[in-house]
């Protein structure tokens, strides 16, 4: 419900826009395995619900962060 397009980038990956304007990068592959981390993430964190600018899955053994502006 938070989906708002989903946009690909350089025909290789996929990046999701949610209707507040935040970004979900997708790595190019292994996308199930991403989409499973951001869940889990934010069911321990509750990420989606923080407020970010951005979150990166690009990278398997690293989750990057981009807060919201005005966001701490």
């Amino acid at each position: 419900s938070r989906l708002e397009a989903l946009v690909r980038v350089d025909e290789r990956r996929w990046d999701l826009r949610l209707k507040d304007g935040s970004l979900i990068q997708l790595p190019a592959v292994d996308q199930d395995r991403a989409l499973i981390r951001l869940d889990a993430l934010d069911q321990r964190e509750r990420l989606l619900d923080l407020g970010f600018a951005r979150v990166d899955l690009r990278t398997p053994e690293e989750v990057a962060v981009r807060p919201s502006e005005g966001t701490v």
